[in-house]
């Protein structure tokens, strides 16, 4: 962008970022694939990309560090890992990255290959945050640390004779600020692809819901749903700047 008159945003400029920079230790062939063990700095893309993307809309993409240890096979694919997502420093060239020691994502993640087209991810994700929220992001009186808010869910994608369909479920509980977390999002959708047309395009139909805090101030529950880390821009638009 040229001309800009406000400060760039942690993800529009980052001078001195190594993107990714780690080591695949392969440790043995489990049936029919191999498992890995990673250990650096590194990109985390699951499932639809809802809860874990690299954020492609954004200059900077997204990154973490720590470990993570896969298994791919022709039908079933695993990964589990422990990493902190990596704070992007954008004052200037000798300002080097380092990773957010308030934060730890960890999770198992699992996904089933039944046939091409199809696939059914089962997965459990946790986020540990003692950072206190910004005063632009707290609902209510929600504005210190102590977040430990744990996301169980499931997702099945289909292609049949060029219909596509996709479901996917989330439940997530824990605490915020000593208060417990129930919260939920269903993400859907029908499509179809027009294989006989150039560059086979694609029609859908989506419905997506998450829920949310009605009386953060009387009950003392959380139930707005964490998107975690999310590929925001891709599904919502510009309802990401307050989703």
């Amino acid at each position: 962008s040229f001309s800009q008159n406000i400060n760039p945003l942690a993800i529009d400029v980052n001078h001195t970022d190594m993107l990714n920079l780690f080591a695949d230790i392969k440790l043995a062939n489990v049936k029919d694939g191999p498992a890995y063990v990673r250990v650096g700095r590194q990109e985390l893309l699951l499932g639809s990309q809802r809860l874990i993307s690299t954020l492609d809309w954004a200059n900077t993409r997204r990154t973490f560090q720590g470990v993570k240890t896969f298994w791919r096979t022709p039908k079933f694919d695993l990964d589990a890992f422990w990493v902190r997502p990596m704070n992007t420093i954008p004052s200037g060239p000798s300002s080097f990255d380092n990773w957010d020691t308030n934060r730890n994502f960890y999770g198992l993640w699992g996904t089933y290959k039944p046939q091409r087209g199809h696939a059914a991810d089962l997965y459990f994700l946790s986020l540990d945050n003692n950072n206190s929220a910004f005063p632009g992001n707290v609902i209510g009186t929600l504005n210190t640390g102590n977040n430990a808010v744990h996301t169980v869910g499931a997702r099945y994608i289909g292609d049949t004779n060029n219909f596509l369909y996709e479901l996917e479920g989330m439940y997530q509980f824990g605490q915020r600020s000593n208060q417990a977390i129930s919260a939920y999002a269903v993400a859907s959708g029908a499509g179809y692809r027009f294989a006989a047309l150039p560059m086979n395009p694609q029609m859908w139909l989506r419905y997506d819901f998450a829920s949310g805090t009605k009386n953060p101030n009387i009950d003392g529950n959380r139930n707005t749903f964490n998107q975690l880390f999310p590929f925001g821009h891709y599904y919502m638009g510009f309802i990401d700047r307050v989703g």
